[in-house]
């Protein structure tokens, strides 16, 4: 490895924003801002069709602690909003009038807007994104297959029919390619060819988990074969020699990156040797995560696992991660389960039009920017280089509130505001294998129940030490169903006691839903993992219902 692309490879990357490319929908008509979000998104005001689109997601990242912009072109499935050639453009709305007023698509304005702010500037593929499986009409972004699916159904892995077919099973989603099949693995060879042929990227960032069937293998829930693992390194040796004869030519290195499941035995899982990728180095940046919880989940092996081959690590942490919690604050009073209470909101559903915007809803919780800085704080702890922010629903209005991109890139900037930490959801048990890293996190309640005589035995991490923190006051909260006042619950937090749990002083009276609440001290805290237990010592014979646990809050006030 040159000392250019090393150089490259480890320049600063505070926050790694990866935009999913909603900005590139057409607002409908009538549709208003604070409404339907992501079809409201890309609203006419200035009257130049550039500025309203980076208005839209990009132009709040000017002068933050985002450092790396990566731009995710594809609409669905294979349909593109850049205007590529060998792909499917999706030829209409804004990413054609782009095209067409100023000879410039999506993804060029977004590397021009990157490095005209001193921004790196990466192309995101999702690699065998599956969003064409959703039947037409039932999102506003079915295009149908693209050209390639299209002309070459024995490349898939299902059929239409599957959709309905298989609910609850990896065959849902049946549009995904089977990249045993060589054409397969020649077709994405030469769209991320294509990008870095013809666009001044710095990168070329690999979705490689966001969805992740690559063999059928993954269909069934079983681990693929060695031969499959071979394929995927091979394009992977393909893509790295392509990437270095282009930077070859232009005279700066063009850096490859992977998303990828948390540990090296996930990944080997669904076909990807992410070990031999490192020790061939084939890769110059590594994101590991999407579904764990940065709450409860240690990034610190799989750290420790790039830096063994002098590649930085930025874990990724999901929007929206604290869904539940923001669902305690604003709708556990009339809604008993967070399914319910989601499902009362509008999330890009047809049928759902006219009901409230979950993105705001769930951006409007007054804990969300402390819960961004909590979740921050543990994966610089893990340490982490940087962190990955994948789908980030923010918007100006929303950034504007919590300040996240000025904040979590850096621990001295989130020391002096609140911290949230805790246990925001019990791990789901994932369908292959086991594996928290390949579950997904929306899956199940995140409750469990408890009863008389039982205890829950719980963890969640805190990256910073308390004890030398400017803090002013430490608030523990658990949160139950069913609680009653002649109940009796016991909890040690690290082996110690937690006296006078008290019920939360503005809790709801009418409501089934309890807070109860303790003010610490930070040397009942730790830096890193943190014990709790929570035992149901009695139970009041005369309740039928069974208690129920559903988070654990650590508030961190300046």
């Amino acid at each position: 490895m040159d000392e250019k692309r090393r150089a490259a490879r480890w320049r600063k990357r505070r926050i790694i924003y990866n935009n999913d490319g909603d900005d590139a929908l057409e607002a409908r008509t009538g549709v208003e801002h604070d409404h339907d979000v992501a079809e409201a998104l890309m609203t006419r005001k200035t009257g130049e069709l550039t500025d309203d689109f980076l208005n839209a997601r990009s132009t709040p990242l000017a002068g933050s602690q985002v450092d790396s912009n990566w731009y995710c072109s594809c609409m669905a499935g294979l349909t593109f909003s850049h205007n590529t050639k060998l792909g499917g453009f999706v030829g209409k709305g804004i990413p054609q009038e782009l095209v067409d007023k100023y000879g410039r698509d999506s993804l060029q304005v977004q590397v021009d807007f990157s490095h005209e702010n001193g921004m790196e500037a990466f192309w995101s593929l999702r690699m065998n994104d599956v969003h064409d499986s959703f039947p037409m009409g039932s999102r506003r972004w079915t295009y149908g297959l693209a050209p390639f699916k299209r002309d070459h159904p024995e490349y898939m892995m299902g059929r239409p029919e599957d959709w309905e077919k298989y609910p609850d099973s990896p065959r849902h989603v049946w549009s995904a390619l089977d990249f045993s099949f060589s054409e397969v693995r020649d077709h994405i060879f030469s769209l991320i060819e294509e990008v870095a042929q013809n666009y001044d990227v710095d990168g070329i960032g690999m979705e490689l988990f966001k969805y992740f069937p690559y063999f059928r293998e993954t269909l069934d829930c079983l681990p693929v074969e060695l031969q499959h693992m071979d394929l995927m390194t091979d394009l992977m040796r393909r893509i790295r020699k392509m990437a270095d004869e282009v930077g070859e030519a232009r005279g700066r290195p063009l850096l490859l990156a992977v998303h990828t499941p948390s540990s090296v035995e996930d990944a080997r899982f669904v076909g990807l040797d992410l070990e031999k990728w490192l020790e061939e180095d084939l890769i110059d940046m590594l994101i590991p995560g999407l579904n764990e919880s940065a709450m409860t989940y240690s990034f610190a092996e799989i750290v420790d696992v790039g830096h063994k081959y002098d590649v930085p690590v930025y874990p990724c942490i999901h929007w929206s991660f604290w869904q539940h919690w923001s669902y305690l604050e604003l709708g556990a009073d009339k809604h008993r389960t967070y399914t319910s209470w989601i499902k009362s909101l509008y999330g890009g559903h047809p049928k759902d039009r006219g009901k409230p915007s979950y993105i705001l809803e769930i951006n409007s919780w007054q804990g969300a920017g402390a819960v961004w800085r909590g979740a921050a704080m543990n994966l610089f702890n893990d340490g982490a280089d940087g962190i990955y922010i994948f789908n980030p629903a923010l918007w100006q209005e929303s950034e504007a509130k919590h300040k996240t991109w000025q904040q979590i890139g850096d621990p001295a900037t989130m020391t002096n505001k609140s911290r949230i930490y805790g246990v925001d959801r019990f791990e789901a048990e994932s369908n292959l294998e086991g594996s928290r890293s390949l579950s997904n996190p929306h899956d199940g309640e995140a409750r469990i129940e408890i009863e008389e005589g039982e205890s829950a035995n719980l963890h969640f991490n805190v990256g910073e030490d308390l004890k030398q923190a400017n803090v002013s006051e430490l608030r523990f909260g658990i949160h139950f169903w069913n609680l009653n006042s002649n109940d009796e619950i016991v909890v040690n937090l690290n082996g110690q006691l937690i006296d006078h749990l008290m019920p939360e002083s503005h809790t709801r009276v009418s409501s089934e839903e309890q807070w109860l609440e303790s003010e610490l001290t930070s040397s009942q805290v730790k830096k890193g993992n943190n014990e709790v237990e929570i035992l149901l010592k009695s139970r009041s014979e005369s309740l039928e219902k069974t208690i129920v646990l559903d988070a654990v809050q650590l508030h961190v006030s300046p």
